[in-house]
């Protein structure tokens, strides 16, 4: 019976080993400690980032070397330097922050570009609204205004300075004069004005 328990019981002793062996072995990978280097008289940080496989700028980003380093970054002999333990992949995550940075920036440029656009055209359309519909008109061209609208730029299909839908459509506008900023239409004033004189209103109008 006695060495019945010791035949049954040896097989099992190998495997008792083993797994004893593994769980010593199965380690997990123990990472490389970043590296410190101390500063020498005539470093500079590019022939210290050269020496170490990665970029002056991503060494000057890496913390904490980003609290002590400022432009135009002398280096001071006995003073300490962060290495990161895998250089290459430092210097890939910090051109890739670099990037997102740069890319930040100019949408930021972009919104307040566009919003300083957004406030001048507020700022143009406020003066606009505050001048008289006649403002900047020579004395002929304010007696076509009264005599066709009397200055109202919608009054009519014919807007400000009474120009027929067929007219406005031949000088290539969308749409009537009475439709038209008035802006647009004391353009259309001038161009009838430059090319047939007072021929289209002194008959009707007696300006």
């Amino acid at each position: 019976m006695t060495v019945s328990a010791v035949a049954l019981a040896s097989p099992s002793a190998p495997h008792a080993r083993t797994a004893t062996s593994q769980a010593h072995t199965a380690r997990p990978a123990v990472r490389k400690p970043d590296q410190w280097v101390t500063v020498q008289r005539g470093q500079t940080l590019a022939s210290i980032a050269r020496a170490h496989h990665i970029s002056w700028d991503a060494l000057v980003g890496t913390p904490p070397n980003t609290a002590h380093l400022h432009y135009p970054y002398h280096l001071v002999p006995g003073e300490h330097l962060r290495i990161p333990a895998d250089p290459r992949l430092r210097a890939e995550q910090y051109r890739a922050w670099r990037a997102a940075q740069a890319r930040a920036t100019a949408a930021a440029r972009a919104r307040a570009a566009a919003a300083a656009a957004a406030a001048a055209r507020q700022r143009a359309a406020a003066t606009e609204a505050s001048q008289p519909i006649t403002a900047g008109m020579s004395a002929y061209e304010q007696c076509v205004a009264w005599r066709e609208s009397g200055d109202n730029p919608t009054a009519s299909s014919a807007g400000l300075f009474g120009i027929l839908p067929s007219t406005w459509a031949e000088l290539g506008y969308s749409g009537t004069a009475g439709q038209a900023p008035v802006a647009l239409q004391k353009v259309a004033f001038q161009r009838l004005y430059a090319e047939y004189g007072t021929q289209p209103w002194s008959p009707s109008d007696g300006c």
